[in-house]
C-alpha cells in the first residue's frame, strides 16, 4: 500500500510541476518571447521604427519600461543622425574652401603624412616634380623628388620662416 501511495504522490508532483510549468510557459513564457521578438525588431529596424512593446499585456511595467528605453534610443538614434549630417556637411563645406585655396595658389603645394604618402597636392605642385604623372594621391613623395631635394626644400622653408620669426617646424 505505502508503494502505491508513494507512486500516487509522486505522479500528483510530477502533474503538479508540469501543470505549474504550463501555467508558467502560458503565462509569461510566451509573452517574454514576444516582447523579446518585438525588442529584436526594433533594434534592427531604421531610425524611424515605432516601439509597440505595449500591446505585450500580461508583463506588469515591464513593457511601458521598454517602450520607454526604446523611444529613448530612437530618439538618439535620430540626434546621432542629424549631428552626422551636419558634421559631414561642415567637413564637405571645409574640404571644398581647402580645395579653392589650394587650387588658387601660384605656389606648389604637396602634403604628405609621416609615411610621406600624399595626402593632397596642387596643380602648381606639377611644375616642381620630374615626373607630374607619379604625383598622385597615396604615392611616396620620395618616389616623385628625390629625398635630398625634399630635405633641402624643407630647409629652405623652415629658414624663411625663421627669417620672419615665425615657427613652423612641427617638431618643436
Amino acid at each position: 500500500m505505502s508503494n502505491w501511495v508513494a507512486l500516487v504522490a509522486a505522479l500528483f508532483g510530477f502533474l503538479l510541476c508540469a501543470g505549474i510549468w504550463w501555467i508558467w510557459y502560458l503565462g509569461v513564457r510566451r509573452r517574454v518571447d514576444v516582447l523579446t521578438r518585438e525588442v529584436a525588431r526594433f533594434a534592427n529596424a531604421p531610425a524611424a521604427a515605432d516601439p509597440r512593446f505595449h500591446e505585450v499585456e500580461g508583463l506588469g511595467g515591464l513593457p511601458d519600461a521598454v517602450t520607454h528605453l526604446a523611444e529613448i534610443l530612437g530618439r538618439t538614434r535620430r540626434e546621432t543622425t542629424a549631428s552626422m549630417a551636419a558634421a559631414r556637411a561642415n567637413a564637405e563645406a571645409t574640404v571644398a574652401r581647402l580645395e579653392a585655396v589650394l587650387r588658387d595658389l601660384s605656389e606648389g603645394v604637396i602634403v604628405c603624412d609621416m609615411d610621406h604618402r600624399v595626402l593632397l597636392y596642387n596643380r602648381s605642385a606639377l611644375w616642381f616634380v620630374d615626373s607630374p604623372d607619379k604625383l598622385t594621391l597615396g604615392a611616396n613623395l620620395y618616389d616623385i623628388v628625390e629625398k635630398d631635394e625634399a630635405a633641402e626644400a624643407y630647409t629652405n622653408l623652415i629658414g624663411l620662416d625663421a627669417a620672419s620669426g615665425k615657427d613652423i617646424n612641427p617638431h618643436t
